[in-house]
């Protein structure tokens, strides 16, 4: 599920994943040290969450790889 509702908390969902995500990559990080680093969350229990996850934020244009392969946000303009 995407968005939480009545019978989904904020963290069972997908918009809750991604708010540890962008948390965690507020500085340029490769794809295994953010794993590193968020592995063990309850939002993100397993690599499969991890990465519908990130294929939401790079869908909504939240993330990108940058020229060194490492995950960064992409400020608002």
């Amino acid at each position: 599920m995407i968005m939480p509702n009545k019978y989904l908390t904020e963290k069972e969902t997908l918009i809750g994943a991604g708010a540890v995500v962008i948390k965690n990559c507020s500085s340029k990080r490769s794809l295994s040290k953010l794993w590193d680093e968020v592995k063990d969350n309850d939002s993100i229990y397993n690599f499969e969450r991890f990465v519908l996850t990130l294929d939401m934020l790079f869908i909504l244009g939240v993330l990108d790889f940058d020229e060194n392969n490492e995950l960064v946000l992409i400020p608002k303009n």
